[in-house]
């Protein structure tokens, strides 16, 4: 009999499920960004580091990638982590700790590498580093040799990210992106003033912190840089005939010719050139959008084949691509094009030119022809003359411009014969041209509908909206009804010319246009008003002052200016869109804040500064009237157990009433904004939700004198209206995870209010056969039991659970974003699971149909997306915002 064969995953430590997914995007995933994911999953509190990087090892053994390198020794360093690895050497980020103690970035040439050229590279890198001092430059601190006798030096280290990344991280507009650019240019021109050549300017050698919350740039990684007055006594400072080296997407011609002799400053100009077009439109000039796409002899194919495209050329290319450059410049796409038309266009153009003596002769003069574009002055740079163009196009089809010339007679006598059949085209094809308002109003509406949500700093973009698509189209409407005027003429059958088709298309485009001129110009007219409105809101000193408040009590979680429960997971606060402080609860400690989208109507232009805000009673109660809107209790994060179990009564989340089998879950959330009230139908009206409730205002409840306000909870909505309306507002719907942990307000027990379901009399609005639990009184009404009428209760009027979130049980049923899913994968930070692919999604809570076992902590029941019911309703979160966005 053979032996079994062995299981090479037999040692690994296990690893909680948790993390599974995450760790195969590390392992799986983009390169780039292998590191940046590994540091965050790295952070999580009470993970077991060591269990996590024996997995990746094993991995990358298995796979042939590269793993950690071993963390060498060196006398007055402590290596923390490694940051990179490149063909000669690795980067460690270590702290210096003499003769000074500071963070440090310590490059060490690999224990494996050998021979002349690897030593001598390594050794031209220190030196490049060494002879510069610019702020815009990493700078070197120290060197010398590891005692296993490793080559390194340590150099500034920087936090940041390379800087295409941090752009369009933190949604930087065109002039903050060029004055970043700036800075990089000026510290090329100092390494250029040392004798050094880059030659492998890229974004990611190019890495962009925050200093003060400004942006600052360092250019890093000489690894590969020659002088530019070469000794020829000094072989040190030569690189072999014929090696290319650099990175395809930002090599000039001569590198990728390897053409080494050719090859002087202008190479680097080329890169930033390269660069510049990436920031500007979101692409590299070339025809491939991912850089790993293109091969070293692609960019040789496309750099023979002509000139390379204008940026807002190629941003009109990227098809559906071009909004989402757009946006991350914060304009839209029209706006950017014609933004990049012009100036820049001819300024980037000139810098990456195929001949370096049509290139800008220097670092600095490339940063001081976009100085020049900044401050409104001529820019040198400009389109190439048509004398230019012509002599380049001749050269290049040399044969086919002598037939071309022997045939010019007989073209310019078959133009003359042509005129009169050009000028019977002209009608039509001017017709035909009104077909390209269809395109138009087709973008207006997308660039419309991404415009969500109406934040402070989109009040530009709406303004922009309006006067480069609605604008527009409208005034387009009399040429249109004109020409319709024109073919009512034409018989309906004249196919020749497509006037049937025109014709058509034309009567439609009308009739879409006045819906749009009602809906879409209408709404964004009143989300624009929005937008600047809470601008001018939320630079208002009582705002800030609130905001600096609630920032410096939730920071020191002391447990007197505020709850203890911030502590495990510390936030640092930062203002959020839309949102304003009320201040802490005074009964469960927790920071409590209004949104005023909410509270406003948007059939009216908006008056932010005029919304009454809500206040807290001696209990922490909060009166919500018709007119109140949404007030977000900040849960803290931390760990917990979701679902319940029947199998041991002395575990976590014991429930009699949990079918055998039931499981647990450990799961890790970070803080988040929960609202603390179910969805009003006035909440829900100002938020632009189309109103169809089974309970609508003015409802009188049968054998009382109760009627329906807009207090109650909103119904009748559908998984999928409800995901929509709040994600045009900057909110969502709770995950499963989300919803349990807030209800469960750190309680294990089957409801928030205790064990037994007696325990549930006079909190919630249910219906229980055995026990009668019905809420005794609305707005000082009794309700009936012997009538049999059961209805929902206005929200807030039950007792809050311990988190002061109120009807978590009962009232109404509240929608999930997530879906039932049989093998449950929790995503960090929210712990939305993935979905079985049903269609359907969880709901959570009961209504006050249910019994009392259906309105458990751990009771979920999915349904199809688009169910609606008097029963269901909805309770919105918010994700907090980090710095910048």
């Amino acid at each position: 009999m053979s032996s079994p064969t062995p299981d090479p995953t037999r040692d690994l430590p296990p690893l909680p499920a948790a993390i599974h997914d995450e760790l195969l995007d590390i392992l799986f995933g983009d390169p780039r960004s292998r590191e940046t994911n590994l540091q965050r999953l790295m952070a999580q509190p009470g993970l077991a580091v060591d269990a996590v990087r024996a997995h990746i090892a094993f991995h990358d053994s298995r796979t042939g990638k590269k793993g950690t390198a071993p963390q060498p020794s060196i006398p007055g360093y402590r290596i923390l982590r490694q940051l990179g690895e490149g063909g000669m050497g690795v980067v460690f980020e270590a702290e210096q700790i003499v003769p000074l103690q500071r963070r440090v970035a310590v490059k060490v040439i690999k224990s494996g590498a050998s021979g002349r050229e690897v030593t001598e590279r390594f050794a031209r890198e220190r030196q490049s580093l060494a002879v510069m001092d610019h702020d815009a430059i990493a700078k070197v601190y120290d060197c010398g040799t590891t005692p296993t006798g490793q080559p390194f030096f340590a150099m500034e280290y920087v936090e940041g990210k390379p800087i295409d990344a941090f752009a369009d991280e933190h949604r930087l507009p065109l002039r903050a992106r060029i004055e970043l650019f700036l800075e990089v240019c000026r510290g090329v021109q100092h390494a250029h003033q040392k004798g050094v050549i880059h030659r492998d300017l890229k974004p990611g050698n190019v890495l962009v912190g925050e200093r003060d919350g400004k942006p600052f740039a360092k250019v890093i990684d000489f690894g590969i840089a020659r002088a530019v007055v070469r000794d020829r006594n000094d072989e040190q400072l030569q690189t072999e005939a014929g090696r290319l080296v650099g990175t395809p997407d930002y090599m000039s011609p001569e590198q990728a010719e390897g053409d080494n002799d050719r090859i002087d400053t202008r190479t680097d100009v080329y890169s930033l050139g390269a660069m510049l077009y990436e920031l500007l439109c979101g692409a590299s000039p070339f025809a491939s959008r991912t850089k790993q796409a293109l091969s070293l002899a692609e960019l040789r194919d496309q750099l023979r084949a002509g000139d390379l495209p204008r940026p807002s050329t190629r941003l009109r290319g990227l098809g559906e691509l071009a909004a989402v450059a757009a946006t991350r410049r914060r304009a839209t796409t029209t706006g950017l094009a014609r933004a990049l038309a012009g100036d820049l266009d001819w300024i980037v153009l000139r810098a990456i030119a195929k001949e370096p003596d049509r290139r800008y002769p220097s670092a600095i003069a490339l940063a001081d022809d976009l100085q020049r574009h900044l401050d409104g002055m001529p820019v040198t740079a400009g389109p190439p003359t048509a004398w230019y163009r012509l002599r380049k196009l001749a050269r290049r089809y040399r044969a086919a411009f002598l037939t071309a010339g022997l045939v010019l007679l007989a073209v310019v006598a078959g133009l003359i014969g042509t005129g009169l059949a050009l000028a019977r085209v002209q009608q039509s094809r001017a017709r035909f041209d009104l077909l390209s308002l269809v395109v138009a109003l087709r973008d207006a509406k997308k660039e419309a509908a991404a415009l969500h949500p109406a934040w402070s700093h989109q009040a530009t973009a709406f303004a922009a909206w309006h006067a480069d698509r609605s604008e527009p189209l409208l005034r387009a409407i009399p040429g249109v009804q004109a020409a319709l005027a024109e073919l009512a003429g034409t018989p309906r059958d004249d196919d020749a010319n497509g006037d049937p088709f025109l014709r058509e298309e034309l009567t439609t485009w009308l009739q879409e246009m006045e819906a749009f001129g009602a809906h879409e110009v209408v709404d964004m007219r009143a989300r624009g008003q929005w937008a600047a409105g809470l601008a001018t809101l939320q630079a208002q000193p009582w705002i800030r002052q609130r905001w600096q408040e609630a920032r410096t009590a939730i920071g020191k979680a002391d447990g007197v200016t505020a709850s203890q429960l911030y502590a495990s997971v510390p936030i640092d606060l930062q203002p959020q869109e839309g949102l304003v402080p009320l201040g802490m609860n005074p009964r469960t400690r927790l920071w409590e804040f209004y949104d005023l989208r909410s509270a406003t109507d948007l059939a009216v232009a908006p008056d932010p500064g005029a919304v009454p805000m809500p206040t807290f009673a001696d209990d922490g109660l909060i009166t919500v009237g018709e007119a109140t809107g949404i007030v977000f209790v900040l849960v803290p994060g931390g760990t917990f157990t979701v679902g319940a179990q029947n199998d041991d009564p002395s575990g976590p989340n014991y429930d009699e009433w949990m079918p055998v089998g039931g499981k647990t879950y450990v799961v890790t959330l970070a803080p988040f904004f929960i609202a603390r009230h179910e969805m009003t139908q006035g909440q829900w009206r100002s938020l632009g939700g189309a109103m169809q409730p089974y309970y609508p205002k003015g409802t009188q409840f049968p054998g009382t004198t109760t009627t329906v306000t807009l207090a109650h909870p909103i119904e009748q909505i559908s998984w999928t209206e409800c995901s929509a309306v709040l994600a045009r507002h900057g909110m969502q719907l709770p995950t499963d995870v989300q919803w349990e942990y807030a209800c469960r307000a750190g309680t294990t027990t089957p409801w928030a209010f205790g064990e037994t379901a007696d325990d549930l009399r006079d909190r919630v609005n249910l219906l229980d056969s055995a026990t009668q639990l019905r809420v005794p009184q609305w707005q000082g009404q009794a309700v009936p039991w012997d009538d049999g009428y059961m209805a929902h209760a206005p929200v807030g009027i039950l007792p809050a659970n311990a988190f002061g979130l109120h009807e978590v049980h009962g009232n109404v049923n509240e929608w999930c974003a997530d879906g039932h899913a049989s093998a449950p994968k929790f995503a960090p930070g929210d712990g939305k699971q993935v979905a079985d692919d049903d269609g359907k999604r969880l709901f959570r809570g009961g209504s006050f149909l249910s019994p009392a076992q259906a309105v458990r902590s751990a009771w979920r029941f999915p349904i199809t997306k688009d169910w609606r019911s008097h029963e269901l309703g909805c309770r919105a979160v918010r994700a907090l915002q980090p710095r910048g966005s």
